[in-house]
């Protein structure tokens, strides 16, 4: 071969060389620029709130512990071992539910009705006024009639959807989604996707959902709001049927009146005078909130709440409530014990 066409072959040679190891170089440096935009991106909506020490919820274990007007009044069965969630329907009739099926039980205990339920229901939530129930499945909402006949079934939000709670009013259906970071409102009627409601949206001062985990809870308020827990920043948010954001109460702290660990509240519900029953997860709590989100009073301990079944883990799993929407702030509430299918019931303790 001739001296010329060897050189020739030796740069050639030399500048595949370096074009591989630059394209060896570039690439990985391409991929993580495309991955930290997206987290970028990702982190646009959910922001987290600045760290605070009540993201260990270890110092609330030791702190002591109040004396409670509230007093353990009963015991109740419900027969479902994989109870998950509770629901009333009526002021006498209070349903627990199950991935497969739901009991209806009259406010001693008994058992009034069974209802089957489509495979993999997450939460239910009752409409007395057209005899039906709307049931969360994982990324759907069935309508099951008053019999326990399947109706109709919605539109699915999205493959990342994880259906949590349900709540209504005379008009929409909202569904929050602890996949996809957002409250779905649905039309009644059609079962019409409508609006999303709590995208962060600075400019109309929207925080955005922070859901690090799959409790999200939300719940149809006496003035007609819609009260949603944004768990990542331990608040409950007030908002508008046309989704603006009105009020927001609460704050992560050690202390009694804050919610402690990484994203609480679990639950929520309220009484009739607008006041708030919270149920917190890691470190099991019960309390409630007068109409502006301040402190009222202790319901019940970790010790009060214990599964006692053995179960790694099961003893941090947040309780669900249940009250009837009807009564008022001195009503009973209703607290399901995970993985035992027991309810136990907390009145306020009468003062002689």
């Amino acid at each position: 071969m001739a001296p010329d066409s060897v050189r020739y072959q030796f740069i050639m040679n030399k500048k595949l060389s370096i074009g591989a190891l630059t394209v060896a170089i570039l690439l990985p440096v391409i991929l993580v620029g495309i991955t930290l935009l997206a987290l970028w991106a990702w982190h646009d909506n959910v922001s987290a709130p600045p760290y605070t020490p009540a993201y260990s919820s270890n110092p609330a274990q030791s702190l002591p512990v109040p004396e409670s007007p509230y007093q353990l009044v009963g015991v109740v069965t419900s027969g479902l071992d994989r109870a998950e969630w509770l629901c009333f329907e009526t002021p006498d009739r209070l349903w627990v539910g199950s991935a497969e099926a739901a009991v209806g039980l009259d406010l001693k205990g008994r058992l009034q009705a069974r209802m089957e339920l489509p495979s993999g229901a997450r939460a239910m939530t009752a409409d007395p006024a057209r005899g039906c129930y709307y049931v969360a499945l994982t990324d759907r909402v069935v309508v099951v009639k008053s019999g326990g006949e399947k109706g109709a079934e919605w539109v699915s939000p999205g493959k990342r959807a994880l259906l949590t709670a349900l709540a209504c009013d005379e008009r929409f259906v909202y569904a929050a989604d602890a996949g996809q970071r957002v409250v779905w409102q649905f039309d009644k009627n059609s079962g019409e996707l409508l609006l999303r409601l709590g995208l962060r949206d600075p400019e109309r001062d929207i925080p955005g959902f922070i859901v690090p985990s799959p409790y999200f809870s939300l719940v149809m308020a006496p003035d007609g709001l819609l009260r949603v827990v944004n768990p990542g920043r331990h608040s409950i948010e007030a908002y508008t049927g046309e989704g603006h954001l009105e009020t927001r109460w609460g704050r992560a702290s050690w202390d009694i009146e804050g919610f402690v660990g990484c994203c609480n509240p679990s639950y929520l519900v309220m009484f009739g005078d607008g006041r708030f029953v919270t149920s917190e997860k890691g470190l099991r709590r019960i309390k409630v909130y007068d109409a502006q989100g301040r402190f009222e009073a202790w319901v019940a301990a970790p010790s009060q709440l214990a599964s006692g079944n053995g179960i790694s883990g099961s003893e941090t799993e947040p309780c669900p409530v249940a009250v009837d929407p009807r009564s008022f702030g001195d009503g009973r509430i209703w607290v399901l014990i995970p993985g035992t299918g027991l309810i136990r019931i907390f009145e306020p303790a009468q003062n002689d």
